[in-house]
């Protein structure tokens, strides 16, 4: 779909700005270590070109940068990182911080407080929260080569959040559909960047590329998510960009995960009419916990699996059992040992009882989960979870083929 260079030009016209996308950057472990004490190339490396030449650079900032650790309630980890880095992003440059995700109120209020002040004084911009929840999924509006450039950044958000108070801005479909449609009144280019899907899977959710669409009818020029900390594939719908997941950009997990720690940077080429020209950079992470392009022969063999990934959004019929089959997958991996916690929810010790409230909470409050949990369901109800072994055999593979790229 994007050949050996990684590049597909969409119209014929001149590009009037260059729009560079990333995914999850988490400054934890190592690499919050290189940005606290500034250190771009080794957490960047020779990725830090792309960043310079961008007139708009945009990643989702996934743990708050404040001082005081008061870790709220909740099932995931609760991230925190000095805000020092705001000063290392800026000299990136990262001009925006998506602040819509699942982490961004890890420490509480008072910690998304002092991340919006960190970056506010760095010179970084903020779309996806704001102090007070109304505003957070309000359009962010920025001049970029002489065109109005709208983002719409939200999130599935766990855990209960007040309605007014600093805060994310959580998916709604019909509101998310709205504020593309109002934004792409008065604006350019209007891109949203969402931040959903099931962590950890390569084919996204038959809602989730529903909701993906409904964003482009709206009005959107191309659509970007992440969440799923692996990358997916990229697909063109009447020459707009559709980016399911971006993976992770800069996340230094404590616990082997090769499947993760490998992406790729998106740069849109936009004009008057949209999106232009796109390219994909495929990195990977270094020893140090760092990340670097991809060169020669590796560069072409992750391109090569990118256009994998992106082959059978184009044909439902391809799709449909890689989906069902990754379901049951999940089904077995993760749901099940998940919803044996269910009989722990009256439990007698209170840290069993918490963990098991916490974990059905997490299941209803994503909606990513119920597509997996139905189809598993499904098929126990009917006795039919024999998996498909040439179906999850093709799974394994392109699996198989994104971890060999692993760490370093």
């Amino acid at each position: 779909m994007f050949g050996p260079d990684g590049k597909r030009t969409l119209r014929h016209e001149p590009v009037a700005a260059r729009l560079l996308f990333g995914g999850d950057l988490c400054p934890i472990n190592r690499a919050g270590q290189m940005l606290e004490r500034g250190d771009l190339d080794a957490a960047f490396g020779d990725c830090r070109p792309l960043f310079e030449r961008a007139d708009l650079a945009v990643v989702n900032l996934e743990a708050p940068l404040c001082r005081r650790e008061s870790p709220i309630d909740k099932l995931g980890p609760n991230f925190r990182a000095a805000p020092d880095v705001a000063s290392s992003l800026a000299r990136l440059p990262v001009h925006v911080a998506c602040l819509a995700n699942n982490h961004t109120m890890d420490q509480g209020a008072d910690g998304l407080l002092e991340t919006l002040d960190a970056l506010d004084s760095a010179g970084i911009r903020t779309v996806g929260a704001a102090r007070n929840r109304p505003d957070a999924r309000a359009p962010l509006v920025l001049d970029a080569g002489g065109l109005r450039i709208a983002l719409v950044n939200t999130a599935t958000i766990e855990g209960a959040i007040p309605p007014d108070g600093p805060g994310p801005a959580r998916i709604d479909h019909l509101a998310d559909r709205r504020a593309v449609a109002e934004a792409a009144e008065t604006s350019d280019v209007v891109i949203p960047v969402i931040h959903t899907g099931k962590e950890q899977v390569l084919f996204p959710s038959p809602m989730l590329r529903r909701f993906f669409r409904e964003l482009l009818d709206a009005g959107a020029a191309a659509v970007v998510g992440h969440h799923p900390h692996v990358p997916q594939g990229v697909e063109l719908d009447g020459g707009r960009p559709i980016a399911y997941s971006l993976g992770n950009l800069l996340f230094d997990w404590h616990e082997p995960e090769p499947e993760t720690t490998s992406s790729f940077l998106l740069e849109m080429g936009v004009g008057a009419s949209g999106v232009v020209e796109v390219a994909l950079h495929p990195f990977t992470q270094t020893p140090d916990g760092g990340i670097t392009l991809l060169r020669g022969r590796r560069r072409t063999e992750y391109l090569e699996l990118l256009d994998a990934l992106a082959e059978p959004l184009a044909d439902e019929a391809a799709l449909t059992p890689l989906w069902t089959e990754q379901c049951l997958a999940l089904f077995e991996s993760w749901y099940r040992p998940r919803l044996r916690r269910g009989a722990m929810i009256d439990s007698d010790d209170p840290a069993e009882r918490r963990r098991a409230q916490l974990t059905f909470l997490n299941l209803l409050d994503h909606n990513e989960h119920g597509w997996p949990l139905r189809e598993g369901l499904l098929r126990l109800a009917t006795d039919t979870a024999a998996p498909d072994p040439a179906v999850r055999e093709q799974l394994d593979r392109l699996m198989a083929r994104l971890t060999s790229f692993g760490r370093g």
